[in-house]
């Protein structure tokens, strides 16, 4: 019984089992507490809505936590990828294409210089990504001349927008299914590619990694150009 206990997959099925009886628990308990709003369709789409821009960002952290690194800058990556997007669409009449590349074109290119940084000048992942957090802050407000950026009305509000009562067989906004589709392609990514491998043997033992043949600074770019990248499509 001991060894089943202690097998790998074990411990990951308990793992998630605890995450689920967790929030189980915890949604009982608002419930009880406020149960005319709570336990709603409404409330729970509410709660979806708000945490996908969130949840595209730490789907990115998650890969680069795995390959022991660490991005301080992702919350400031979110707002300067707003902010291009809202100017994007200003200059273009509403182009949603144009402003979605031009997102994660940004995402992506401060992701690449991070991850630069990281590899080719052996900066520590906390100074860089620190450094890059203000940087980044910096060019939002910049931009956006420490205001507020209005975009004209297009087809990207319409994403996390909540549903009217003939959409309700939805359950959640289209952006909620893309996230969950995301999250899916990332879990499959880490556990089933030999990209996923060897970001799990990097984050384990970089030394070990690199003499297995693992290309360390290879991985490590293309995992924080992969942050930027979610963090695009967050903003």
């Amino acid at each position: 019984m001991k060894k089943f206990v202690q097998s790998p997959r074990v411990q990951q099925l308990l793992g998630v089992l605890s995450l689920i009886v967790a929030w189980i628990v915890l949604f009982a308990f608002f419930s009880i507490k406020k149960p005319d709003s709570f336990p709603t369709l409404d409330n729970v789409q509410g709660l979806a809505r708000q945490g996908t821009i969130v949840c595209f960002a730490a789907l990115g952290m998650t890969c680069v936590i795995i390959s022991g690194g660490i991005d301080l800058s992702v919350g400031s990556l979110v707002a300067l990828t707003t902010v291009v997007i809202a100017i994007v669409l200003q200059k273009t009449n509403g182009n949603v294409l144009y402003a979605v590349l031009a997102a994660l074109g940004t995402g992506a290119l401060s992701g690449f210089v991070n991850g630069m940084l990281i590899t080719r000048l052996k900066v520590s992942p906390f100074i860089t990504t620190l450094g890059s957090l203000l940087i980044i802050r910096g060019l939002a407000q910049f931009w956006a001349k420490d205001t507020r950026v209005d975009a004209p009305d297009n087809a990207l509000i319409g994403l996390l927008a909540k549903l009217d009562k003939p959409d309700h067989w939805k359950l959640v906004p289209i952006g909620v299914w893309m996230l969950i589709i995301g999250a899916a392609i990332v879990s499959l990514t880490i556990t089933r590619t030999r990209f996923g491998r060897h970001i799990v043997a990097v984050g384990s033992n970089e030394n070990a990694a690199r003499l297995c043949g693992v290309p360390v600074e290879r991985v490590k770019l293309l995992v924080y150009v992969l942050v930027g990248f979610l963090t695009g499509i967050a903003g």
